[in-house]
């Protein structure tokens, strides 16, 4: 019962801490242990102390402090010796109690323990102490990097208030979860780079450049320092090519991780593909190039030691020239064959290593790598990425999850000590058994909660599952490897739990899907919480709010890009339910009613947050508010973001639902939404050229050229849509003679006819959706993406006559409802007379494909339902005595519906003809 009562009581503390917290407090990421006092202290004649022993670190936190001082109107502190100071006024006592005694004299008067393990590394206090003729500010840390934090969380608290900065009264004591956070970044002046490294001489144009790149760079560590970043990735490509990087490029990125090493920001070297051999692109390729396994355009070796060791010697060069802290290197990346192409391996591993010992090629193949990094670099961590890094042994067949479990084991026994081992997010009992399986080792947690496709929204909550991968070593890594358009207020999100994981809004991870309504809109403690803090510190108090719930209500700009991909993680949402039915004809139903209801929901939202960013950009322009350069520009961007999305959802919402409403035979609704689709497309994107306009030279991915391609997409779709509401349409389509003189490819009664399905898509006959019902058709009803599987074969057909007639393969094509538009790749399967394998060239359709591709024909253009393809056999089949054994499908996307191929057949040169055929028919 005693217990019971304690328990209570502090849970009663921590609330009443807490309202307390969020009624003052906008610190962000949010402390361990907060409270708000009564009183005020203005920074008018304050002075900052610093001690005799005052480190570099402690500048650096008065410089920061100062800064915000002049971003709120005010005017910088003079920074004084705790000698020459008086004992009144305000006085910010700033460092350790190491580097400052007087600092430390006043932690011991008012028995504030600050220790090196206590609140601990990274940890700092703030405090604030009145008394009549004096006010003591204390910022003090556990080590140097805790006395930098003190200074960030302090600037949170300074407010401008007329012609006055005043600092919020707090009692504050914190350290960080996870010692280690990165985030990923954006590099808006990356071109300067690529510029650099073509270049030859040491010129005054390559010093501006260097001047130019790094000047912008340390503002972006500046604000890692302010809230609380401690790693940035340096991903795009940056350590995959390593031999293009000549001495001005890495002087640049060498510059920039100097200066962030000083303010505990350090910087990581990574690429997809890292431990490879080699990258051959021209006359250099080895003879044995050929004999190793390849992906993602690399080879990949298990005994080619030398080679390996070579490779390695060159990434710790770069690590080394670049100023790197960490090296991410990450094993061949696919599925294909079994592990990392373990079953293709060359017949030189195959002679070294047994098909059991994966794990033993693994580690040795990654300690090569982490020694010669390290000789080169010795300050360089290392990461090592093997799969499988997901912790996915719920979806596993028991022997399959135990065999998992017994590699993970034993390349934790080989890895060398201090290597980082890879995990991804998965749920707790997952993570459990992986973080066992590792013991001892420590952790990189590559947190990854939006979307396996990596999209990347506006704004999430998501990150509030951090808590799921720590387990209580706070020299685990946390990195969150999805980018957002508003980075910045995105990396302060992800940071926030990441330092403090059971922050309010905190949650487990749940089973994989990303919801794009729930996942952008609650919970509440993030979006009126957290993220209104994050907003407030950018952005003041009057814009802060706005930009907040802005962001709260647009869905990723990617899900207009590919609403099907998002629709079908979208059921348990929607509330409803995809049946699996023959021929797949309950998913199409449940697509079809669903993406409009998607559409509309994020047109809704966007044009919601336009509003309210029109709101704070007027504002910013009349002057009733003053943003920073860098608010300025953050604000300019989401404001574009917004506008964008309002234009394109507004086009898709009303391609969507006409196109429903036609299928319907509403052909009056579908005119009306047709028409109104086409005038939102000039009304919002002339507000979107207007704005960039207005903007200037400054340029961001929302750029008016960008905007309106993507727009112009939609104009035709929704004018074919407003012919539809006619109730009719001129197609192309065979004349009866044709047809009666055709060779069918495909029929329901075709002799031998098999199905394969073993991709992401089903492919299965249907009846119910045909062109002219004379023949069945393929559909696909997970249309999304579906690689290499999705076939049917039957007993082989001689086309050789065909061939040699220079006759014509005719198809027709359909996304299951009035209008759409189709991404597919499909080839014939054909054998030789001699019954080896034949193939002929990939037909790829693609909707505004604009380049050509090497062994492919390419159909641009496919505007709508319907469309009878017509391709030369002479273009496709370079051999005449040919039989024909299948059709095979390896890449189709074609939102919002599945696809039906129907009445496949080959002919011979006759021309087709048009005709005008009824809605429906």
């Amino acid at each position: 019962m005693r217990t019971m009562r304690a328990v209570c009581a502090m849970c009663c503390i921590l609330i009443a801490a807490q309202k307390a917290y969020c009624g003052r407090l906008h610190v962000v990421p949010m402390p361990k242990q907060a409270k708000s006092l009564k009183h005020d202290a203005p920074m008018h004649g304050a002075v900052i102390v610093l001690g005799s022993e005052a480190t570099t670190q402690d500048r650096i936190g008065a410089e920061q402090i100062n800064r915000r001082l002049t971003d709120l109107g005010g005017q910088p502190l003079p920074v004084v010796a705790a000698e020459k100071t008086s004992a009144s006024g305000t006085q910010i006592l700033l460092g350790t109690p190491r580097s400052n005694a007087a600092l430390d004299a006043a932690l011991r008067s008012r028995k504030i323990k600050v220790t090196a393990t206590n609140p601990g590394p990274q940890g700092y206090v703030v405090d604030f102490l009145f008394r009549p003729d004096a006010t003591q500010i204390l910022l003090a840390g556990s080590d140097n990097q805790g006395a930098l934090y003190a200074c960030s969380t302090f600037r949170m608290l300074l407010e401008g208030r007329g012609d006055e900065v005043t600092a919020i009264a707090a009692r504050i004591r914190d350290w960080p979860d996870f010692r280690h956070r990165m985030c990923g970044r954006k590099d808006r002046v990356w071109g300067r780079l690529s510029m650099l490294n073509r270049e030859t001489d040491d010129s005054a144009r390559v010093r501006s450049w260097i001047e130019e790149y790094v000047e912008a760079n340390k503002r972006v560590v500046d604000w890692c320092l302010q809230n609380k970043i401690n790693w940035i990735s340096l991903r795009s490509g940056v350590a995959t090519y390593v031999e293009e990087w000549n001495a001005f490029g890495r002087e640049a990125l060498r510059q920039v991780a100097d200066y962030g090493r000083e303010r505990g920001v350090y910087f990581e070297a990574a690429a997809t593909s890292s431990i490879d051999v080699g990258q051959w692109t021209g006359p250099d390729r080895p003879e044995w190039a050929d004999e190793i396994v390849h992906t993602h355009g690399v080879g990949y070796c298990w005994s080619r030691e030398d080679e390996i060791r070579k490779r390695a010697r060159l990434l710790g060069e770069f690590a080394r020239d670049i100023g790197a802290s960490m090296y991410y290197l990450h094993a061949p990346d696919t599925s294909k064959g079994g592990y990392e192409l373990w079953d293709e391996r060359c017949s030189l591993c195959k002679a070294r290593y047994a098909d059991h010992e994966r794990a033993k090629a693994d580690a040795r193949v990654m300690n090569l790598f982490a020694e010669e990094i390290r000789k080169a670099a010795p300050q360089c961590k290392i990461c090592a990425v093997l799969v499988p890094y997901g912790a996915s042994l719920d979806r596993m067949a028991p022997a399959e999850a135990k065999k998992v479990v017994a590699y993970w084991r034993e390349a934790n026994s080989r890895l060398a000590k201090g290597i980082y081992i890879c995990v991804r997010e998965k749920q707790r009992p997952n993570m459990k058994a992986f973080h066992q399986a590792y013991a001892g080792r420590p952790v990189y947690f590559y947190n990854n909660p939006i979307t396996s496709r990596g999209w990347m929204p506006l704004m999430a909550t998501s990150p509030r599952f951090a808590k799921t991968g720590f387990f209580g070593r706070p020299n685990d890594m946390y990195f969150l490897g999805v980018q957002a358009e508003d980075e910045r207020t995105w990396r302060a999100l992800v940071n926030n739990y990441g330092w403090n994981v059971s922050a309010p809004g905190a949650a487990w991870q749940r089973p994989f899907v990303y919801n794009p309504i729930v996942d952008t809109s609650g919970p509440r403690q993030v979006t009126h919480g957290v993220l209104r803090d994050i907003c407030r510190n950018v952005y003041g108090p009057k814009i802060g709010p706005l930009v907040a719930e802005a962001e709260t209500k647009m869905v990723a700009w990617n899900f207009l890009a590919d609403p099907v991909a998002i629709s079908n993680r979208m059921q348990d949402r929607l509330g409803v339910r995809r049946a699996r039915a023959p021929g797949g004809q309950e998913a199409i139903r449940w697509e079809v009613a669903s993406i409009p209801l998607l559409l509309e929901v994020c047109r809704d939202g966007s044009l919601a947050a336009a509003k309210l960013l029109e709101k704070a950009w007027n504002m910013a322009a009349e002057g009733e508010v003053s943003l920073t350069d860098e608010a300025q520009q953050q604000l300019e961007s989401v404001y574009s973001y917004a506008l964008a999305c309002r234009t394109l959802s507004s086009a898709m919402y009303a391609e969507a639902a006409a196109g429903t409403a036609a299928a319907e035979g509403n052909l009056d609704r579908c005119r009306m939404l047709a028409a109104a689709g086409l005038a939102s497309i000039d009304r919002h994107q002339a507000a979107v050229c207007a704005l960039l306009h207005e903007i200037g030279e400054r340029r961001f991915f929302w750029d008016a050229r960008h905007v309106a391609e993507r727009t112009e997409e939609r104009r035709e779709p929704l004018e074919r849509l407003l012919e539809l509401g006619s109730g009719s349409v001129v197609e192309d389509v065979d004349t009866p003679e044709n047809l009666a003189t055709s060779l069918v490819v495909f029929d329901d009664t075709a002799p031998g006819l098999r199905f394969r399905s073993s991709g992401n898509g089903d492919v299965g006959l249907t009846t119910e959706i045909t062109r002219r019902g004379s023949a069945a058709g393929i559909e696909f009803t997970r249309p999304d993406h579906a690689w290499d599987g999705c076939s049917f074969s039957f007993d082989p057909m001689d086309i050789s006559e065909w061939v040699k007639r220079k006759g014509h393969l005719r198809l027709y094509v359909n996304s299951a409802g009035p209008v759409g538009y189709q991404e597919m790749t499909f080839w014939m399967k054909l054998q030789r007379q001699d019954g080896t394998d034949a193939r002929w060239k990939w037909v790829s359709i693609h909707r505004n494909m604009t380049r050509e591709h090497e062994g492919f024909i390419i159909i641009d253009g496919i505007p709508a339902t319907w469309q009878l393809l017509d391709i030369p056999l002479e273009q496709l089949c370079a051999e005449p005595d040919v039989l024909l054994t299948g059709f095979h499908i390896n890449f189709c996307r074609v939102p919002p519906h599945g696809v039906v191929l129907d009445d496949i057949y080959i002919t011979g040169d006759q021309p087709t003809v048009q005709e005008k055929i009824a809605v429906g028919g």
